[in-house]
């Protein structure tokens, strides 16, 4: 059998077997429970989400693939989720911790899973959350707690699903699969948002309100889709190809259209751009793109928002032309006394920083009080701060290894699909990098799941590449695995 079929095997998880004793194990935990809600609490549907909890817990855990693909459908509900932990959250935990569990237990020794590991980003994020966890010590040292430690630590765990799907996508249908099950909680927030911020609207009373009136929408993942839109256009050879991109593009427009964001809509554009440059667009087919676009997305406004559009049009021109006089917005004042007393604290200890956990208090404009926080906005600061510059330097060695291998894995993939994909996360990672100055990219939810399933899909790319070149090798002896 060759290593491709080898890995097709391991992809579509013919040899799985699921451990009676998980199985053992979580009869004991759920009966129990789903006992003394029926019999104490009369709650039937307790009992049936017991069941359905203990189901799942075993399909993430017997089979890596549908484990991934429900942890990226359940960021349609986690997602909304910033400061309470409610039994969604306990229950996406438990199915991320079964999903890695069940990778380590039958791949992590495997040819696909060594190699995972012992690539460039795969030693990166090693060394990375050995640096992390070593930061125990400074927290404790200056005082901090193991829960905030462990909080911090959370924030940055995105990173190690970076292995199984690195595993898992190397099959094209897996690969394919993630991929809509992403855009699928794209489309989600962005009707959301639309539905939202068109409810809004119907109850102000005044033009001059709708300028504050801003939809929920993580404006991370409409980002990402228009970019990815855009970069299917540039590459795109079938008329499926090209309608598919400007409805994608139709939607990720309305939604960071109503997230009224400036930050995002520059990042969009930074991110196409370097797509645009990286997979080496005709200027005909940018300037296209943005045209067509541009009369749908006011086609599709007008149809959702009828008159209103105008009051929409007229809130978007008013957010963008602060960004004449960024230093009149309080929040500018807001970030910059934020990274000032970082700053002072990180002089105390430049080099391990203050631990995961540690806090900073500063005067807030906005609020007109001392606030401590354990969060900042400028992840280059934040990570300085926690971690020292050791710390980020072992993240932006992790990360800028990611991008480089990105960049690669869409130059070799062989369909228009992947390579947009995969060019579109290369512009995207890219316009990260500047973003993370007032938006803490490196660590959000939102742009964690990206991160992590762009590198995954780049490296499981990389492996299908060496694979095939050991296939059609002539000489046995030529191939390393």
């Amino acid at each position: 059998m060759t290593p491709h079929e080898a890995a097709g095997d391991v992809l579509t998880d013919h040899s799985y077997r699921i451990d009676g004793r998980l199985i053992t194990l979580l009869l004991i935990l759920a009966v129990p429970q789903a006992l003394l809600a029926w019999v104490g609490m009369r709650e039937p549907l307790l009992l049936v989400g017991a069941a359905l909890f203990a189901a799942v817990a075993v399909l993430a855990y017997s089979n890596t693939f549908a484990g991934l693909l429900l942890i990226v459908l359940l960021q349609m509900r986690t997602l909304q989720s910033n400061v309470e932990i409610d039994v969604v959250e306990l229950a996406y935990a438990a199915l991320f911790g079964l999903t890695l569990l069940g990778w380590l237990v039958r791949h992590a020794r495997s040819p696909e899973g060594a190699r995972a590991v012992a690539s460039p980003v795969g030693r990166a994020i090693s060394v990375f959350f050995i640096i992390a966890a070593a930061s125990l010590l400074p927290a404790l040292l200056y005082g901090g707690s193991v829960l905030w430690w462990f909080r911090d630590l959370v924030r940055f765990s995105p990173l190690v699903l970076f292995f199984p799907i690195a595993t898992v996508a190397r099959s094209r249908k897996s690969a394919a699969a993630l991929g809509i099950a992403f855009l699928a909680v794209v489309v989600f927030f962005a009707v959301n948002a639309l539905l939202t911020y068109n409810q809004m609207l119907s109850v102000a009373a005044f033009a001059s309100e709708m300028q504050w009136q801003r939809a929920p929408v993580n404006e991370v993942l409409p980002m990402v889709a228009l970019v990815g839109a855009a970069t299917l256009f540039f590459l795109a050879r079938r008329r499926s190809e090209f309608a598919a991109a400007i409805v994608l593009g139709l939607v990720s427009t309305l939604a960071l259209a109503v997230s009224l964001s400036r930050g995002f809509w520059l990042g969009g554009v930074i991110a196409v751009a370097v797509s645009a440059l990286a997979c080496r667009a005709r200027p005909a087919r940018v300037a296209g793109f943005a045209l067509i676009l541009a009369g749908a997305a006011l086609a599709g406004a007008y149809a959702v928002f009828g008159w209103r559009i105008f009051g929409v049009l007229g809130s978007l021109a008013s957010r963008f032309s602060t960004l004449s006089s960024p230093l009149a917005s309080i929040t500018v004042y807001e970030r910059l006394e934020e990274a000032r007393a970082q700053i002072e604290l990180i002089a105390r200890n430049p080099i391990i920083g203050h631990g995961l956990g540690a806090t900073f208090s500063y005067m807030s404009p906005i609020r007109s009080f001392f606030r401590e926080t354990n969060y900042g906005h400028n992840a280059y600061l934040f990570l300085v701060f926690k971690l020292g510059i050791v710390g980020l330097v072992s993240y932006l060695v992790l990360y800028l290894r990611g991008v480089a291998q990105v960049f690669r894995s869409a130059r070799s993939a062989d369909s228009v699909w992947m390579r947009a994909a995969l060019f579109a996360g290369f512009g995207v990672l890219i316009a990260f990098l500047a973003l993370s100055v007032t938006s803490p990219q490196f660590y959000s939810k939102n742009a964690g799941l990206v991160i992590v399933l762009v590198l995954g899909v780049a490296q499981a790319v990389a492996s299908t590449r060496q694979d095939s070149a050991c296939e059609n090798s002539v000489g046995e002896g030529s191939c390393v695995s």
